[in-house]
């Protein structure tokens, strides 16, 4: 008998070891993660808006290459690259009432016609802008500027042939505002001129 009691005694001292290692017993903590000491970085900078041939492009401060551009250029058919005229028809020749009685006047010349529409050329640029798509999209061909003045100076007629895209744009009735509003010399007899533009 005593040695009945003694096995399960023992038995006993087994099962409570096993039950305190296994389910009982404290696990042990994870360790931290080891962090490296960090070093001076520099604050991200913030990007900067660049414009470049027309077209606004995103770039970091300091990195020469541009990142996205801000608007994908828009492709031209060739029905809107078509030139295309618009206004008054000015192959008519004007009717001139010459009095022979005080003598034939002069006409303009080239310089006073050019000296006073060049005072108004940034006003025309300005109309060839905006009637563009976008300002990114390139419309490539020329625009031509044909206007009649007349013996008293007033501008009688103006006629403007442009891609069909700028024409849809407005440029016709924006043209034909500034170049309406130029006042020249009279003169002897009324003159059409006629001034192009390079689109670059």
């Amino acid at each position: 008998m005593r040695g009945f009691l003694l096995g399960l005694i023992v038995a006993s001292a087994g099962w409570v070891g096993a039950y305190y290692y296994f389910v009982l017993r404290v696990q042990p903590a994870a360790p931290a993660p080891q962090v490296a000491p960090m070093a001076d970085v520099p604050a991200p900078k913030r990007a900067r808006r660049v414009k470049r041939r027309g077209r606004a492009v995103a770039q970091a401060p300091g990195s020469e290459a541009a990142v996205a551009p801000a608007q994908p250029e828009r492709k031209l058919t060739a029905a809107e690259l078509r030139s295309v005229g618009k206004g008054d028809d000015l192959s008519k020749p004007d009717v001139l009432h010459l009095d022979m009685a005080n003598g034939a006047a002069e006409e303009l010349s080239q310089d006073e016609i050019d000296d006073r529409f060049r005072a108004r050329q940034d006003a025309i640029l300005d109309c060839i802008d905006k009637a563009r798509p976008d300002p990114s999209t390139f419309v490539p061909g020329r625009v031509n500027i044909q206007f009649r003045i007349q013996r008293t100076g007033q501008i009688r007629g103006v006629r403007v042939e442009a891609p069909a895209i700028l024409q849809q744009g407005g440029l016709y009735g924006c043209v034909k505002e500034v170049v309406s509003g130029l006042h020249y010399p009279a003169s002897g007899g009324s003159q059409v001129v006629t001034y192009p533009f390079e689109l670059s």
